[in-house]
């Protein structure tokens, strides 16, 4: 059974494993460049690569597992090709006898990288990857780490699984971290550019790159398919109401709406939001945020005690507020609800009570799989106009 995350609150939280120093490891608009360089090749290293792993091979039937080290298959530039590191992986696995069904890439575990494109030919330097495997024990991380020099961080978990919370009712479930930082991004393609988005990966749904990508294309259809002029974008109210880590409701903003909401029912996605929000160029409002950091700690918000927040002047605070939001900046708000209780709350402070018109023109649903949709739409069609489930 994976490990949950939280009992009934956060006071469980290991918050030493996810204080890491964030000003070395987000990725943002100013950085992306150079974070891309990681994973891409240079003139010598398809030259210099000894084999190329069939995926569906088992690996000592390819190459000599004895050769396998940390230089093995490794170019004069510092970089591997992502199958040679997964193999070195294997290999270890093997060498501590966890059971597989076979030895090869494809039942090995899911390779994360940091940043992740869409590129299909991955090279990799040092600490750009982590792994995720159910079999995975703390003491085969603690080799793996010593040995394979690309690998920062090592999960245990079922990649098939939800992390986060789906509902109101649903229990809180996560990855465990074995060793190692899990702080990655991926780099999302948008026909307005590039967009960060950072992820605490074990507290993060596995989403990769053309998925999201996809989902933008969907929402640009939508809004085509609405004969939306210019002026009509920069007057939208949109409320993204199921936000995970930002995605859809950061484009927006790049796309010139008037305002996004964003909202999650999982915590750590919405302060994950507020920091891809910071990454991709939208500042927060720094009066709001007067809580001392020993109240920050008591509370043990997902990112205390970090050079980001104290660099950037962000200070997460609980739920306080005067109008119950996590964070808010010139055009955006955040908050960490229910859609029952955002409902709720917006209707009972926001909506002027003579006047039925709906608080947002549009209402983005980007659900888990296994949400039943159905009652939260409901729900989002008495606060906005129009509901796109993507």
């Amino acid at each position: 059974m994976e490990k949950k995350i939280f009992s009934k609150n956060y006071s469980r939280l290991n918050i030493d494993r996810i204080s890491y120093n964030l000003s070395k490891e987000i990725i943002n608009t100013e950085n992306i460049h150079n974070s891309l360089k990681k994973t891409q090749k240079c003139p010598e290293c398809e030259i210099n690569l000894p084999i190329k792993i069939k995926k569906f091979k088992n690996i000592d039937e390819q190459v000599n597992l004895c050769d396998i080290d940390d230089e093995f298959g490794r170019c004069s530039c510092g970089k591997r090709h992502l199958d040679i590191i997964m193999t070195h992986v294997l290999k270890i696995m093997k060498d501590e006898k966890i059971e597989l069904r076979n030895y090869n890439l494809r039942n090995g575990p899911v390779p994360l990288i940091t940043p992740l494109t869409n590129h299909p030919n991955i090279y990799l330097k040092k600490n750009s990857l982590i792994i995720l495997h159910t079999d995975l024990t703390k003491h085969i991380a603690e080799i793996i780490l010593d040995e394979v020099s690309e690998i920062k961080g090592v999960l245990k978990g079922n990649s098939r699984k939800t992390v986060g919370k789906i509902d109101s009712n649903c229990e809180e479930t996560s990855y465990k971290i074995l060793k190692g930082n899990d702080i990655r991004c991926d780099i999302i393609q948008s026909p307005l550019g590039k967009i960060a988005i950072n992820k605490v990966q074990h507290l993060s749904y596995i989403e990769f790159p053309n998925s999201s990508e996809n989902k933008i294309i969907n929402l640009c259809n939508y809004l085509k398919s609405k004969n939306y002029s210019r002026e009509e974008i920069s007057k939208l109210k949109v409320l993204d109401g199921t936000c995970g880590n930002g995605t859809l409701g950061i484009f927006l903003l790049k796309l010139g709406v008037k305002e996004v909401v964003f909202n999650d029912i999982w915590k750590p996605a919405t302060i994950m939001t507020l920091v891809n929000l910071e990454a991709n160029g939208f500042k927060m409002i720094k009066e709001r945020f007067n809580k001392n950091m020993s109240e920050l700690k008591s509370d043990e918000r997902l990112l205390p005690k970090t050079k980001i927040t104290k660099e950037k002047t962000r200070k997460i605070e609980g739920y306080n507020y005067e109008n119950f939001e996590m964070s808010f900046g010139e055009n955006f708000r955040i908050y960490n609800l229910s859609i029952e209780k955002l409902y709720s709350k917006l209707k009972n402070y926001e909506f002027n009570k003579e006047n039925e018109d709906k608080e947002f023109d549009i209402c983005i649903l980007d659900c888990f799989p296994e949400t039943n949709t159905s009652p939260i739409k409901k729900i989002a069609e008495k606060i906005a106009i129009d509901v796109l489930i993507v």
